[in-house]
C-alpha cells in the first residue's frame, strides 16, 4: 500500500506539471484518486478529483466537470485546507466563465483572491487575478482586465513560474487585442513568444500562434492570420478548444474573403465541435457567421434558420431561466407533427396556454409593482423644474431601457454652489434601479450630513458608504456605479469635477483654459474644440485598486458647454449594419449641435438617437446632461 506521504508528493508533482506534461499528470490523477480511497485518505481524494476534473476541463475528457468540483469543495472545507480551496475556487471560476455565467464566474474568482491572501500563496493569488483579467476581458471591460492581468503578472512574476508569466504576457496581448490597441499586442504576443520558446512550452505555443492568428484577423491581414492559425493547429496540440476557435477563425476569413465552399467547410466542423463541447458563446457565434454566409449564397431559408439559432441561444443565454423553458416550449410546438401526434400536440398546445395565461398574469403584476417603483425612485430624484430652475440653459435626455431604471440624474445646490451628475449604476431595470437608490442615498448623505462639496471627496465619501452598505450582505455585492460629477459657481464661472469611468466633455471656442487637456482625444471643427476631461479609472463601490479621486479645477467662459453622459448612448446599436454608435461619432454630433441654438440641441441629439436606434432594441438606460455656461 502506497504511503499518504507519496501521495502528497504525487499531487505535487501533478501541479508542478499542469502545463508541461498534462497528459502524464491527468493519468497520474487517475491513480492518486484509486490509492488515496485504498487509503481512505480524505486529502488525497480531493485533490486528486480536483486535479482530475482540472485536467477534464482542459482536455474536455468528461464535460461534467462541476458535481465533482462541489464536493472537492465540501471535503476540503471540512479538512480546512485553504491552499485547496484557493485552487478549486479558481478552477470554479474558469470553468463558469466558460459556460458563460460571469457573475458566478467573478464571485468565485474573488473567493479565490481571499484564500489566497490569507495564506500569502502568492502563485494562487497571481492565477486568480489572472482569471478575474479574462472574464472581464470576455465581458468587454478591458481597463479592469488589463488590470486585473497585469496583477496577476506581477504575483506571477514575483513567484518565478514561467509557465504562468507566459500565459499572463499571452492573455494582456489578447485583451489589447480586442481592445483594438495593437501594437501593444504585438509587443505582449512576441514577449509570449520569446518566452515560451526559451523554456520549450510546447503547449502553450500554440496559444501564443492563436493570439497573433486573431490580431491579424482584427487586422484584416489574412494571409498572415491563416498563416498563424495553420501553425497552431500543426503544432500537434491535441486541446479541443484550441482546434475549435482555430476552426472558426479559418472560416470567418474564408467568409470575409468570399471563399465561401471553403468558409462553410471549416464553420461547419467548428459547429459540430462547439456543440460537442456544449460552448454556448461559441455555438451561437457560429450560428452568426452562418447566416452571413448562406446570405452571401443567396440562400435565404438557410439564413434564416441559422440567424434564428444564433437568437435564441444568445436569449437563452441572457434570459431568466424560466423565459429559456417558455422559448423551447416554443420550438417545441412549432415543429411539424404527423396526424398520428395531433391530438398530443393539442393537449400540450392547451398546456401551454394554459403557462401563458399564468405568466401573462404574473407579468401584470409584476408590472404593476415595477410602475410603482419608479414612482418611489422618481421622487428620489430631482424634479425637472428644478433641475432648470438652478440650471436654466441646460437639457436633459433621460431615456430608461426599462420602466425603472439604472442610470440617473442628480443635483444640490449648497451654498453658492451647483452640484450636479449624471450616473451609471451596474445594470438596468430593477436591479439597477436598486443600485441606484443605494447610489442616491449616499450621494445626498455626503452632501448634506457630512458636508463635503469637492466632487473628488464626494466621490472618496460616497464609495466608502456604497461599500459599507453592501458589505451588510452575506456574498461579496461587486456592484456600484459609474459618474460624471460637477460642481460649478455661477458667480465666478469655476468648475471643479471628478469622475469615475464616465469623462466631461467641454466645447469651447477658447482652448488656452484647457492646454493640459489638450490630447489626442481633443476634437477640433469650426474654430470649436471638444475637450475630455479624463475620469478616475475605477468605478464606486467594491473594486481591488481604489485611489483617491483626482479633483479637476477648471476656469470656465460665457459660451462653453458641459456635456454629462452614461454609455448608454455611445454603446446603442444601430444604423444600416447594426453596430454601436461610439465614442468619435457621438463626439462629432455633440460639436455639430453646439453650433445649433442652445433650445435646439436637445431635440437633435433625440432625432439623431432615434434615427440610429430604428428598429433595434434600446439595450441599456441612456441619461446625457448638456449645461450651457453663461
Amino acid at each position: 500500500m502506497i504511503s499518504n506521504s507519496s501521495i502528497d508528493s504525487d499531487l505535487e508533482q501533478i501541479w508542478k506539471d499542469r502545463y508541461v506534461k498534462t497528459k502524464e499528470a491527468f493519468e497520474l490523477s487517475k491513480v492518486v484518486i484509486e490509492s488515496a480511497k485504498e487509503n481512505q485518505y480524505k486529502k488525497g481524494i480531493a485533490l486528486g478529483k480536483l486535479y482530475h476534473s482540472l485536467f477534464s476541463f482542459w482536455m474536455v475528457a468528461d464535460s461534467e466537470v462541476l458535481p465533482p468540483l462541489f464536493k472537492v469543495e465540501n471535503i476540503l472545507t471540512q479538512l480546512n485546507d485553504n491552499l485547496g480551496l484557493t485552487r478549486t475556487y479558481n478552477i470554479l471560476a474558469s470553468v463558469y466563465d466558460n459556460y458563460g455565467d460571469y457573475n458566478v464566474a467573478i464571485k468565485y474568482g474573488r473567493l479565490a483572491v481571499d484564500f489566497a491572501r490569507k495564506e500569502n500563496l502568492d502563485e494562487e493569488e497571481g492565477d486568480a487575478y489572472t482569471t478575474l483579467g479574462q472574464i472581464y476581458s470576455r465581458i468587454g471591460d478591458y481597463s479592469i482586465a488589463i488590470e486585473m492581468l497585469k496583477k496577476g503578472l506581477e504575483f506571477r512574476t514575483k513567484s518565478n513560474a514561467k509557465f504562468a508569466i507566459s500565459s499572463s504576457l499571452n492573455l494582456i496581448a489578447r485583451t489589447h487585442t480586442l481592445n483594438k490597441a495593437f501594437e501593444s499586442a504585438i509587443e505582449y504576443y512576441n514577449l509570449s513568444l520569446e518566452l515560451r520558446k526559451s523554456i520549450g512550452d510546447t503547449n502553450g505555443l500554440p496559444w501564443t500562434y492563436l493570439g497573433f492568428a486573431s490580431l491579424f484577423l482584427q487586422m484584416e491581414q489574412f494571409d498572415n492570420a491563416l498563416n498563424y492559425y495553420k501553425k497552431a493547429l500543426g503544432n500537434k496540440n491535441e486541446n479541443k478548444r484550441l482546434a475549435l476557435l482555430c476552426e472558426i477563425g479559418i472560416g470567418n476569413i474564408y467568409l470575409k474573403t468570399n471563399q465561401l465552399d471553403y468558409a462553410l467547410k471549416h464553420l461547419t466542423t467548428a459547429l459540430d465541435s462547439a456543440l460537442d463541447l456544449k460552448i454556448k458563446s461559441l455555438i451561437y457565434e457560429i450560428h452568426l457567421s452562418l447566416s452571413k454566409l448562406f446570405n452571401k449564397k443567396g440562400d435565404t431559408s438557410k439564413e434564416l434558420e441559422h440567424f434564428k439559432a444564433y437568437y435564441n441561444l444568445k436569449e437563452e443565454v441572457i434570459n431568466t431561466e424560466t423565459t429559456n423553458k417558455l422559448k423551447k416550449q416554443q420550438i417545441a410546438f412549432s415543429v411539424e407533427r404527423s396526424q398520428k401526434e395531433a391530438e398530443i400536440y393539442q393537449l400540450k398546445n392547451v398546456e401551454l396556454k394554459k403557462a401563458y395565461s399564468i405568466v401573462s398574469q404574473k407579468n401584470k403584476e409584476i408590472t404593476a409593482s415595477i410602475t410603482y417603483a419608479k414612482r418611489i425612485q422618481d421622487a428620489l430624484f430631482p424634479t425637472l423644474s428644478n433641475f432648470y430652475q438652478e440650471l436654466p440653459n441646460s437639457y436633459l435626455i433621460y431615456k430608461p431601457k426599462d420602466i425603472v431604471a439604472g442610470d440617473f440624474y442628480w443635483l444640490q445646490k449648497k451654498n453658492d454652489k451647483i452640484l450636479f451628475a449624471v450616473a451609471d449604476c451596474t445594470g438596468h431595470g430593477v436591479p439597477g434601479a436598486m443600485v441606484s437608490v443605494v447610489c442616491n442615498n449616499a450621494l445626498n448623505r455626503t452632501v448634506n450630513e457630512f458636508r463635503i462639496t469637492q466632487p473628488a471627496l464626494i466621490l472618496d465619501k460616497v464609495t466608502e458608504l456604497v461599500k459599507d452598505a453592501f458589505e451588510k450582505s452575506d456574498e461579496k455585492v461587486m456592484d456600484g456605479m459609474d459618474i460624471c460629477l460637477c460642481s460649478f459657481n455661477k458667480e465666478t464661472r469655476e468648475l471643479e469635477y471628478a469622475g469615475a469611468h464616465n469623462p466631461l466633455y467641454i466645447i469651447t471656442k477658447d482652448k488656452g483654459n484647457f492646454e493640459q487637456y489638450i490630447d489626442e482625444r481633443t476634437l477640433n471643427s469650426e474654430g470649436n474644440y471638444l475637450i475630455t476631461i479624463p475620469a478616475n479609472k475605477q468605478p464606486i463601490g467594491d473594486f481591488d485598486f481604489i485611489k483617491p479621486f483626482l479633483n479637476h479645477k477648471i476656469q470656465l467662459s460665457k459660451g462653453d458647454y458641459l456635456c454629462l453622459f452614461s454609455d448608454g448612448y455611445a454603446d446603442q446599436f444601430g444604423g444600416e449594419r447594426g453596430k454601436k454608435f461610439k465614442y468619435k461619432p457621438f463626439k462629432n454630433m455633440l460639436l455639430e449641435t453646439y453650433n445649433q441654438p442652445f433650445k435646439n440641441q436637445k431635440q437633435a441629439i433625440e432625432t439623431v438617437f432615434e434615427n440610429w436606434i430604428g428598429d433595434f432594441e434600446q439595450i441599456d438606460d441612456v441619461c446625457l446632461m448638456g449645461v450651457n455656461i453663461e
